[in-house]
């Protein structure tokens, strides 16, 4: 069977070698799991963790999401235009996010030091550059590369980390800088000797040229932008959350749990996710109608194979966690039982998730994420009127958003029948 101009020995064989990467960066995190937990307390990973969102929250303001137009282009140079622009934008944002808090402090108004600190210019400078060259390497379908950046920015990261740890007191400013150096090397490697330079594209590009090129693709900022805050809020919210009902401890042991399960489960379906959209990119540029009957085939299949691991950590993840970082984390293992649907939630929609943005509707993508963020604030607002323990909420949060996912699903499979729009 053919979609797109694509056989399934492809697909496999494209899935398998970014999944090579995304596993060999997980062996890589795991392994330094043990040694994390012991350098840094969980205050510190707390600490690191509320950076982490709110880099997320902001993320899709440093690129206006225009990255996701170098998924739809058709010419080189419109790709590395909109890659160069993508990274400029992204340096004065990670300026403009942190002195906008500092204004607001200034005037009185009351925010988290995170929000003012150099910590989040360093991670969404990162972020923002790794983001935009991902979705290169997505496009020109660079799975080698993209499976050689992932180990360097999982060995990056802990490396420079358990160093900094233990010849530092700096404690999550550590993890910050080890974020924003391993985002900017993965993006190195995945870039290189790409057929994009600005020798070849300097007689396309001028200011006109450009203007047209941005105001095309207008409705990615236009959507995009709210619907990605939105998303990163609600993905960030129980982080947030957590904080403010209970401690940084318990948003550190959270995190953990993350770190330990649900980053790498994240990671190998972000993994797949790639080729998966690679593969719709095509199909829409080829004015293909496969999308619905695929984006159904790929969402089965992976949960199919994800049920056995998912269902065996729920008998033994706990004790095997309490093991691996030892007695101070022991509310962690708990939660990893508790997020036995969030990872559910994670397998069947994490690989279609960016269906709708890839077919032309990041409309429906903005209502979707703002129903989304309204199911988690009625949610935990639930939890914290009935002085639920974190445990309980986590497993609020999990049932929630594998609910949330059931959904997205059915909402792609429509809009791919009734709302196709071919690439401009």
């Amino acid at each position: 069977m053919r979609d797109g101009g694509f056989t399934n020995f492809m697909m496999v064989k494209s899935t398998a070698i970014v999944l090579s990467g995304a596993l060999l960066a997980q062996l890589i995190g795991f392994v330094s799991i043990p040694i994390l937990s012991r350098v840094f307390t969980p205050a510190e990973m707390g600490i690191f963790q509320i950076a982490s969102a709110a880099m997320a929250t902001t993320l899709p303001l440093s690129t206006l999401k225009y990255e996701f137009a170098i998924l739809r282009v058709k010419a080189n140079w419109q790709v590395a235009a909109l890659l160069y622009t993508c990274i400029v934008m992204t340096v004065c944002m990670a300026v403009i996010v942190p002195s906008v808090g500092h204004l607001w402090r200034s005037l009185g108004g009351p925010l988290d030091n995170i929000w003012t600190s150099w910590m989040l210019f360093a991670m969404l400078t990162g972020g923002g550059i790794f983001q935009a060259v991902w979705q290169v390497a997505v496009r020109e379908s660079r799975y080698t590369r993209m499976a050689l950046a992932k180990p360097l920015q999982a060995l990056v990261f802990n490396l420079f980390s358990i160093v900094g740890g233990f010849s530092s007191a700096a404690g999550a400013v550590i993890l910050v800088l080890g974020d924003m150096l391993s985002r900017i090397a993965s993006s190195a490697v995945a870039l290189r000797k790409c057929d994009i330079w600005p020798e070849r594209i300097t007689s396309h590009l001028n200011i006109r040229r450009l203007r047209l090129l941005l105001w095309r693709h207008r409705k990615y900022p236009f959507f995009s932008v709210p619907s990605g805050i939105i998303g990163a809020f609600a993905a960030s919210l129980p982080v947030f959350w957590l904080g403010a009902m209970y401690s940084d401890e318990v948003v550190g042991q959270f995190g953990m749990a993350w770190r330990t399960v649900f980053m790498p489960a994240t990671m190998i379906t972000l993994a797949i996710s790639q080729v998966v959209n690679g593969r719709l990119s095509i199909i829409v540029r080829q004015n293909s109608m496969h999308v619905g009957s695929y984006i159904m085939k790929v969402a089965f299949t992976v949960t199919a194979y994800a049920t056995l691991p998912i269902l065996s950590l729920l008998i033994w993840g706990e004790s095997a966690l309490m093991l691996l970082l030892g007695p101070e984390w022991d509310m962690a293992g708990k939660m990893l039982n508790a997020m036995v649907p969030l990872l559910f939630s994670v397998v069947l929609g994490g690989p279609i998730g960016m269906t709708l943005v890839v077919i032309g509707r990041p409309d429906l993508q903005l209502y979707w994420d703002l129903s989304r963020l309204f199911l988690l604030v009625a949610v935990f607002s639930v939890c914290v009127s009935v002085s639920i323990n974190p445990v309980f909420f986590v497993l609020g949060y999990s049932m929630a958003m594998l609910m949330a996912s059931v959904c997205f699903l059915a909402l792609s499979v429509w809009a791919s029948h009734k709302s196709y729009a071919p690439a401009s």
